[in-house]
């Protein structure tokens, strides 16, 4: 009889323990996502070649300014990263000087695009026209 006690004691605590486990398991929350990444769409209207990139990924060494180089009457896509405040900041630079010892050269324009709340399908539109920068959306 004692046997049987402690064997339905021990039963009783590994399906307790059993659905312990399941339920924290089902009823733990998510943490949603701090970054997500967009392809944005950049343009440039003007006359003028110029770099368009955005905060936290600058272009670093003169070989990486043609990822950035957006070419007269041109569109190019590029992937950024939106944090969790939703706001991406981009700007256009005239690029490398003459003698190369400034690779962004001038700043020309800069912009902040915001994330709308609930629209996932919408991504940067970036142009610049020659006098500024330009942030709106589109649909991807």
């Amino acid at each position: 009889m004692r046997h049987l006690i402690v064997r339905t004691f021990e039963l009783t605590l590994i399906i307790g323990l059993c659905f312990g486990a399941i339920y924290s398991q089902s009823t733990s929350t998510s943490t949603p996502a701090r970054y997500a990444t967009v392809n944005a769409v950049l343009e440039n209207t003007s006359n003028k070649s110029v770099l368009i990139w955005a905060t936290g990924n600058v272009p670093k060494t003169l070989a990486d300014t043609s990822k950035f180089r957006v070419a007269p009457g041109t569109k190019k896509g590029l992937v950024v990263t939106v944090p969790a405040n939703g706001q991406v900041k981009f700007t256009a630079s005239a690029g490398p000087t003459p003698d190369k010892s400034d690779i962004l050269g001038a700043t020309l324009g800069t912009c902040i695009w915001r994330q709308e709340p609930n629209t996932p399908n919408k991504v940067p539109y970036v142009v610049y026209n020659g006098s500024g920068l330009t942030c709106g959306s589109t649909t991807k």
